[in-house]
């Protein structure tokens, strides 16, 4: 009698298992997997920001706290490299005699060491970058590894290297900190059930992405589209764009996304629209490469990270049906269509669950 007690107790036991594991498996299908991917320096991070302080709670005083020091740290970065390629194009010799030690000191110092940037050597750094040479440098820009955000911190470098600086949720946006290894975050958006995993963009960090694939929704693709006449920071020889298209080919045609939704956005357009004026991408472009993919359909729209612009309802076209949006409003159609030309003509353009037609950025 004893062991028939016994056994069922076991069997409520087992059956309540099996009743938990059943209901965390439907939870599970509820939930929409979002896996964002793209080249370093493309806007990945900064989208999963928006979000999570759009839906979920804003920063806390501790990682605006955090965020100073990063932005202090992507000045001298900044200023470092561009004083390095002053040099290097022999310009510093054109420089006031009271800004050599400016450019002698950030040729040599450790830029990681934040407490560098003390306010007299901000104004120095400031002066530094009004200079004719300075701005003669950033104009070849494209030839140096300067990341072009930035500047809105060198204006304010006398500010913000004050001890009492306070940082804000824009300059948490735009300060730039490198994705290593796998984040997640766990969303609730429109009541849907997101969790959304980024991923680091270099090719170093890319042998990861393998741990996401298994049962991903949708992938959310992003091109920094202002980078068509920058090369890479892990190999000066390939061109930014050339290894996003790269990448997108590899992505979409991995088996594990042989039945995955891809939404491709093209970031940066607020750069992008400025370098237009002076470096037309036919100055860069290469004829793209068309080949036959067997990929679900793909729907680029023009995005801007920093801003919030397009990101709402690009997710929400993942979530129900909307209007498809009329790609002729893309100003960025020049990509657009780079991106298309690898999509096989079959396939059906916009996808099944369009994304929702909204505009404003």
């Amino acid at each position: 009698m004893g062991c028939g007690g016994s056994k069922s107790v076991e069997d409520q036991q087992s059956k309540q298992v099996e009743k938990t594991l059943a209901s965390a498996q439907r939870e599970d299908a509820k939930t929409v997997k979002l896996l964002l991917l793209g080249a370093g320096e493309s806007g990945k991070t900064t989208f999963l920001k928006q979000l999570k302080a759009r839906f979920s709670a804003p920063p806390t005083a501790r990682e605006l706290s955090e965020v100073a020091d990063i932005i202090r740290g992507n000045i001298l970065e900044f200023m470092a490299n561009l004083a390095t390629a002053m040099v290097d194009l022999e310009l510093d010799g054109d420089l006031q005699d009271e800004l050599q030690p400016t450019v002698s000191k950030l040729t040599s110092m450790n830029t990681k060491d934040t407490a560098e940037l003390t306010p007299v050597f901000a104004r120095n750094l400031l002066a530094l970058w009004l200079s004719a040479p300075a701005q003669a440098v950033f104009a070849r820009r494209a030839e140096f590894q300067l990341v072009e955000s930035h500047t809105v911190f060198i204006e304010r470098a006398v500010e913000i290297a004050d001890p009492r600086f306070e940082a804000d949720f824009q300059d948490m946006l735009k300060a730039r900190v490198k994705t290593s290894g796998i984040k997640s975050e766990n969303l609730v958006i429109d009541g849907v059930n997101f969790e959304i995993f980024d991923v680091g963009g270099q090719k170093s960090e890319r042998r990861k992405w393998i741990r996401c694939f298994d049962n991903v929704t949708a992938i959310v693709f992003f091109v920094g589209i202002s980078e068509y006449d920058q090369m890479m920071h892990e190999d000066e020889t390939t061109n930014r764009m050339e290894d996003a298209i790269g990448l997108f080919h590899e992505t979409v045609t991995n088996e594990a996304f042989e039945k995955t939704s891809v939404c491709v956005f093209l970031n940066k357009v607020d750069l992008f629209e400025n370098k237009l004026k002076t470096v037309p991408i036919s100055s860069v472009q290469k004829e793209p490469c068309s080949g036959e993919l067997q990929v679900s359909p793909v729907h680029p729209c023009p995005s801007l990270g920093w801003a919030g612009a397009a990101l709402e309802w690009g997710l929400s076209g993942l979530c129900r049906e909307g209007e498809p949006i009329d790609s002729s409003t893309i100003g960025t159609r020049s990509w657009n269509r780079l991106l298309h030309d690898q999509v096989p003509r079959s396939s059906r353009w916009p996808f099944e669950r369009p994304l929702q037609a909204q505009h404003g950025y």
